[in-house]
């Protein structure tokens, strides 16, 4: 039997994949933080409609990339 190696780094077996769907103000004020304080990292998907895009936008431009 041949050795079988690790896709995974450092042993582990798999991974989970967090997303989060249409940037509510909830995900800003809940998911990130715990996503954060866990060391962890996700995805949010903010959805581009309706004429106040830019300025919901404006709160996300600060955690992206703070994972």
């Amino acid at each position: 039997m041949a050795a079988s190696t690790s896709f995974w780094p450092d042993g582990r077996q798999g991974a989970v994949s967090l997303t989060f769907d249409d940037g509510t103000p909830n995900q800003l004020a809940t998911a990130v933080p715990l996503v954060q304080e866990h060391g962890l990292r996700g995805t949010f998907y903010v959805c581009p409609r309706g004429d106040d895009f830019e300025e919901r936008c404006a709160p996300w431009r600060g955690v992206s990339g703070a994972f």
